[in-house]
């Protein structure tokens, strides 16, 4: 009987504990953490604090315009891959070959047709030769212009090697080729084998987009965001002076460098513990206040749950603001 009347007696307090607890959880789990710049500055206006040095070294961030011009840069002098596919050249050579051996056989009664014949076997087989190991560039294919660089990167086996586009060809300057040496071997005028070398030239240099992208981002990527460093001790701004482009770079890093500093591991965990310690010994300041002062308010569940609620609807809308409106 008298140990379920001390149950009994010892519940309510049990119930003031945990609401006190969990009031603590709740009051620091809203507290903010994350580390604030303790200046405030603007571009184009005088600093209002005192004069300032560099408390540690660190790195300059370079402005947003500095690295999309340094990005433009890189994108104009990228230069467009192209894969030689060596299989059309052995296609183009093997379909030429049958259709000369069925138009112009080589065996025949009359010499001088047959000398004519292996005439045409022969240029035709050195054109193809000429402006298949020059390559046939498909600039259709690209979504770059190669005219303005004035130079592409050919993969050949796996092995990459920088080539002028003056020494390959497109459709147009291979047709070209071909009729000014059908010209120069008096063969303009065999129709068969014009039609025949019509459709000879194919591109086989063709614009490889999935390894031009992934140069270019590899190249993109490196682009330092930052330039320079600032030294620990060295003057930053002074009193007064007016915040300009440069020494608002110089501003804004260390900003961003002091407020990842705090962001850590170990300082976010320094800043946790003290937030546990003040939440503690305030609540705790306030049970001894009510216990001793107000003992009525102390032992009614209801009045002291409106008195926490309180507190924390006030620290809340606090940390709210502060994260809403940092500045």
């Amino acid at each position: 009987m008298k140990l379920g009347e001390t149950l009994r007696n010892q519940t309510p307090l049990y119930t003031r504990v945990l609401m006190y607890l969990l009031m603590m959880v709740l009051i620091v789990s809203v507290f903010p953490r994350e580390g604030k710049f303790q200046y405030e500055f603007r571009k184009g206006k005088p600093w209002m604090h005192e004069n300032l040095v560099a408390p540690f070294d660190f790195a300059i961030l370079k402005n947003p315009e500095e690295v999309e011009k340094e990005k433009a840069a890189v994108k104009m002098a990228a230069l467009p891959y192209y894969r030689l596919d060596t299989t059309i050249r052995y296609t183009k050579q093997q379909t030429l070959g049958q259709q000369l051996d069925q138009l112009y056989p080589l065996e025949q009664e009359n010499s001088l047709v047959e000398t004519q014949n292996k005439l045409i076997h022969k240029v035709a087989f050195e054109l193809a030769d000429s402006i298949f190991g020059k390559g046939i560039i498909s600039l259709v294919n690209s979504n770059k212009d190669p005219e303005h660089q004035g130079q592409i990167i050919v993969i050949r086996h796996n092995t990459a090697s920088r080539k002028s586009l003056g020494d390959v060809m497109t459709i147009p300057q291979s047709f070209d080729y071909i009729n000014k040496q059908l010209q120069a071997n008096n063969l303009d005028g065999e129709e068969k084998l014009v039609k025949i070398l019509e459709n000879l030239p194919e591109p086989n240099l063709l614009y490889d987009a999935e390894f031009s992208k992934r140069d270019l981002d590899g190249q993109l990527a490196t682009i330092s965001g930052t330039r320079g460093m600032v030294q620990a001790g060295e003057k930053i701004i002074n009193q007064g002076e007016v915040v300009n482009n440069e020494s608002f770079m110089v501003l804004e890093s260390l900003r961003r460098d002091y407020e990842s500093q705090l962001g850590e591991s170990s300082r976010f965990a320094f800043i946790l513990a003290g937030q546990i310690l003040l939440v503690a010994i305030s609540i705790s300041v306030l049970i001894f206040f009510l216990f001793f002062f107000r003992r009525d308010v102390f032992e009614d569940s209801k009045r002291t749950s409106l008195i926490l609620l309180l507190i924390f609807m006030m620290v809340g809308s606090t940390s709210f603001l502060l994260r809403s409106n940092p500045d």
